[in-house]
C-alpha cells in the first residue's frame, strides 16, 4: 500500500502506555483512528469518523486498516454527513464493533439535518434510514452498543473535569489496558430498537459523560466527546410547522416513523421542506448549525505523557520530536463544529477549558473552512499543530480556506494537509508512564 515503515519504536518499561493517532489520507472527508497500548497487551481501537467524498481513495485505506485489528472497541461519529460516514458499511463489515458513540439528536433536529441534505441534492435512503432510526441502522450492522452523548443538560460549570475513579485495586494479572465509561444510562427515547442491537444496548451518556482507557497501575487515557446544544427556539418553530404540516393533532406523537413515511412521497417531502425553508432564511442550508461530536484525545493531567513523535510522510525532514514539552499531547476533533459562531465556540471552549491547555493538535473543523473558524481559537488553545482533512487546493471545495491558512502561518503554527495523497499520511506517538 505504500503507507511507509512503522513508528518510531519507544521503549517498553514495565506499566507503560503508548498512544499512536493516525490521520487517513482520504481527500475531502475525515478518517482517525488511535490505538491505545499498554505494554503490548490487548491494543485498544478507536475510530473519529470513517467518510469521504471519493470512495475510490477511502476503501482501499479502511480495508488496510481493518487487517490490523479483528476488533473496534470505540467508533466515534461527528455527524452523518456522507464525507465523515460513507465509509461505515466497508468498515462495520470487515470488524467487530463494541461501541458507536453518536451526537444526541431528538427527532425535530434530525428532520433539520435530513431537509437540509434534501436541499443540498444529497439526500438518500441509506442517509435517511442512519439519521431518522440510527440506533436501528448501526444495530443492523452488528455495532455491540449504541451511545447517544447529551447535548442538553447543565454542562460542568468549571468546564468538564474527570471523576474519581470507582475502581478496585488492579491485580499483577489484570495489566491489560481496558475502557470504563461514565455517565451513561439506558436510553428511553431511542428504546424502539432493542431487537436490532446485540443485548438492547441503547444508552445516553449525560453532558460530561466520556471514557478512559485505563492500564493495571492506573495511568489513564480519555475520550471526552462534546455536543453543542440546539437552538430551542428553532427547534421548537421548525416543531409547530411540522406537526402543522403533518396534520397532528395535540395528543398526536411527532414520531420517526412519521416524518420518514411523508418522506418518501413527493406532496410530504414538499410540505416538510417548505417548513425547512420558513425557518432557515430563504431555505439556505449554511444557515442550519449542524450538531457535531467534538472529541478530545488525551491525557486526564498535564505532565503524564511524552512526546508526541510527528511523523508527516511526505516530508522526512519534518519527522522530529516536536513534543519536547509533554504538556501538549492531546488531540482535539471538531467534525463541523460551528466554531466561527461566537455562542458556539464559547460554550465549546468552556466545556473543555481544563482539557485545552494540553491540546497539541487540533482537527481543523470542516476541513479548514473559514465558515466554521476563528482566530480566537488560536489564543485559546496552546496547539502546535492544525490538521486540515481535505482535498488538494486546486480541487473541489478548496479547503483549507486561504484565510484559516494564513491565521496558523502567521501566529507560527503548523499546518498539516492531509490530502488523497497517500504520503500525506499524519501520525503521532505519545508515551504515558515511567
Amino acid at each position: 500500500m505504500g503507507y511507509g515503515t512503522d513508528l518510531i519504536r519507544l521503549n517498553k518499561g514495565r506499566h507503560v502506555m503508548k498512544v499512536i493517532r493516525d490521520q487517513w489520507p482520504v481527500g475531502q472527508g475525515c478518517f482517525a483512528s488511535g490505538i491505545i497500548d499498554a505494554d503490548g497487551d490487548a491494543p485498544l481501537h478507536y475510530v473519529y469518523d470513517c467518510g469521504a467524498r471519493n470512495l475510490t481513495h477511502l476503501t482501499p485505506i479502511v480495508s488496510h486498516y481493518t487487517e490490523r485489528t479483528d476488533n473496534l472497541h470505540a467508533l466515534f461519529v461527528s455527524h452523518l454527513d456522507s464525507d465523515h460516514v460513507d465509509g461505515l458499511d466497508r468498515l462495520l463489515a470487515t470488524m467487530s464493533t463494541d461501541t458507536v458513540y453518536l451526537p444526541y439528536l431528538d427527532v425535530v433536529s434530525r428532520t433539520l439535518a435530513v431537509m437540509q441534505a434534501d436541499a443540498e441534492d444529497r439526500l438518500t435512503g441509506t442517509y435517511l434510514e442512519a439519521e431518522m432510526r440510527p440506533d436501528q441502522w448501526f444495530g443492523s450492522r452488528g455495532v455491540g452498543r449504541v451511545v447517544f452523548v447529551q447535548n442538553q443538560g447543565r454542562p460542568p460549570e468549571d468546564g468538564f473535569v474527570p471523576r474519581e475513579p470507582d475502581r478496585p485495586r488492579a491485580t499483577e494479572k489484570d495489566r491489560a489496558t481496558r475502557l470504563q465509561e461514565y455517565g451513561t444510562i439506558p436510553s428511553k427515547d431511542f428504546s424502539s430498537s432493542v431487537s436490532h442491537t446485540r443485548g438492547g444496548q441503547v444508552f445516553e451518556m449525560q453532558v460530561g459523560g466520556y471514557i478512559e482507557a485505563v492500564t493495571a497501575n492506573q495511568t489513564s487515557w480519555l475520550l471526552v466527546p462534546y455536543v453543542p446544544p440546539v437552538d430551542q427556539q428553532r427547534a421548537k418553530e421548525f416543531r409547530a410547522r411540522v406537526r402543522q404540516a403533518l396534520n397532528l393533532g395535540a395528543n398526536a406523537r411527532l414520531t420517526a416513523d412519521r416524518i420518514v413515511q411523508h418522506l418518501r412521497t413527493k406532496t410530504g417531502r414538499r410540505a416538510l421542506r417548505e417548513c425547512y425553508s420558513a425557518i432557515i432564511d430563504g431555505g439556505a442550508a449554511r444557515n442550519h448549525n449542524h450538531v457535531s461530536t467534538s472529541l478530545y484525545s488525551g491525557p486526564a493531567w498535564p505532565g503524564q505523557a511524552r512526546g508526541p513523535v510527528y511523523n508527516y510522510w511526505n516530508n522526512p525532514a519534518f519527522s522530529a520530536y516536536m513534543g519536547l514539552e509533554p504538556n501538549f499531547t492531546g488531540w482535539l476533533g471538531t467534525g463541523d463544529a460551528k466554531l466561527k459562531d461566537d455562542r458556539t465556540r464559547r460554550l465549546w471552549l468552556d466545556f473543555y477549558r481544563n482539557l485545552a491547555p494540553q491540546v497539541g493538535t487540533l482537527l481543523l473543523p470542516h476541513h479548514g473552512s473559514h465558515r466554521n473558524w476563528h482566530a480566537d481559537l488560536l489564543n485559546q488553545l496552546p496547539a502546535r499543530c492544525f490538521i486540515a482533512a481535505a482535498d488538494d487546493q486546486d480541487a473541489g471545495y478548496r479547503h483549507p480556506s486561504p484565510g484559516v491558512v494564513l491565521d496558523i502561518q502567521s501566529a507560527h503554527k503548523t499546518l498539516i494537509h492531509v490530502t488523497k495523497d497517500l504520503c500525506t499520511r499524519f501520525s503521532e506517538t505519545i508515551q504515558v508512564g515511567s
